[in-house]
């Protein structure tokens, strides 16, 4: 059977080179559940990015969910998690987040820690919801071309069929279309504040 994929990784590296682009090299991770694949692939992307910028990251810019909590515990964690990586003490400028709920909710956590977004801080969510652009600020995010991604499942599946109904149904063997994902830059992202770079 033929499976369709969305590219996490290059995603979020993308992600991380635009935020570097900008000057940023204190880039965190607000991320999913640690041992969820889709999470193992976006924290993958965030090293490689910043591998990538020449940058080393310190194991504490990267904060995940523990798997086995309720639905209630994440959102508790997650703001917990948003709140140790806009300690001071971390110095990051700028934080990728698995979803585009996360960084939502980030921006809600710092501003109530007196920290702008993207003023004092630069943010990049994944997923393109409907609502990001119409965010305060229009969220910058990764989008899941949901279009592309269905039409090449439903091509994959004509082409299966056709294959079976040629060569009968053992004949098609299975393999894996990845669809790359979009960067969409909007507003909560910006060069870091000069008295953040020391």
């Amino acid at each position: 059977a033929t499976r369709v994929s969305l590219d996490n990784q290059a995603g979020a590296q993308a992600a991380v080179a635009h935020l570097a682009s900008l000057g940023h090299r204190k880039i965190g991770y607000l991320g999913g559940q640690q041992d969820a694949p889709t999470n193992v692939a976006r924290r993958q992307g965030w090293l490689a990015g910043l591998r990538a910028a020449g940058v080393s990251p310190r194991r504490s810019w990267a904060r995940e969910l523990v798997s086995d909590s309720t639905v209630g515990e994440q959102m508790t964690q997650a703001a917990e998690n948003a709140r140790a990586l806009l300690d001071p003490a971390e110095g990051v400028t700028a934080i990728f987040c698995f979803s585009d709920l996360l960084a939502a909710m980030l921006c809600r956590v710092a501003l109530d820690m007196g920290r702008r977004t993207p003023q004092d801080l630069s943010i990049v969510g994944f997923d393109n919801l409907s609502w990001t652009a119409l965010y305060n600020p229009p969220l910058t995010t990764v989008t899941q071309p949901l279009d592309e991604m269905g039409r090449a499942a439903g091509q994959a599946l004509l082409d299966e069929l056709a294959r079976r109904d040629s060569a009968g149904p053992d004949s098609a063997p299975g393999r894996e279309i990845v669809i790359q994902p979009q960067l969409i830059v909007r507003e909560s992202t910006a060069a870091p504040a000069k008295e953040n770079l020391a």
